[in-house]
């Protein structure tokens, strides 16, 4: 079990990488260490290769992505709002998706198996928001869950290539939302 000091480096290293990898997909690995503040060889400890770095944070990335998912308690109040949830849960790790924006980060590695189940969760989602009234009927599930994707996916762009604020992307992407799904 690593110590404290030894778990708060690693999160510092694994949360310098995804901002300074989030802005510059080919970044070193000395700049990343400059951004946490420690040393090249204090990376290295940790991660001696660029691959071992890339690893932990695909794995730390499905951490958070199955607990966002848990968070956004999709079978909880009105469908509608349960989906803003989920979409505001997501914007908690934007830079994670600017990493898969910039495909410096697998798709495939970082949903491994949970794709299937977030699936079904959110067509069960909307079915409910069908009958709750807080979707439009005529939108399907296949179309929200596409839909929903390439919002997420245009805020990760948006924060990886512009100056926008994580603040102004949520604003705009739950207003879209909203729209989006009205009946």
């Amino acid at each position: 079990m690593p110590s404290a000091a030894r778990a708060r480096t690693r999160r510092l290293l694994l949360d310098a990488a995804v901002v300074v990898l989030a802005k510059d997909a080919k970044a070193s690995l000395g700049q990343i260490a400059d951004a946490a503040g420690v040393g090249r060889t204090t990376l290295h400890r940790y991660f001696p290769e660029r691959a071992d770095l890339l690893a932990a944070l695909t794995a730390d990335f499905r951490e958070q992505f199955a607990a966002a998912n848990e968070r956004a308690a999709l079978a909880d109040g009105l469908a509608a709002q349960a989906i803003e949830r989920l979409c505001l849960e997501y914007l908690q790790f934007a830079n994670h998706l600017a990493l898969l924006v910039t495909d410096t980060l697998s798709e495939k590695d970082v949903f491994i198996g949970d794709e299937l189940a977030l699936e079904a969760s959110l067509h069960a989602t909307v079915s409910r928001g069908h009958k709750d009234g807080s979707i439009d009927p005529a939108l399907t599930p296949e179309w929200i869950s596409a839909t929903l994707y390439a919002l997420i996916y245009a805020v990760g762009d948006l924060l990886a290539y512009t100056g926008v604020t994580r603040y102004e992307a949520s604003r705009q992407l739950i207003h879209t939302l909203r729209k989006t799904l009205a009946p």
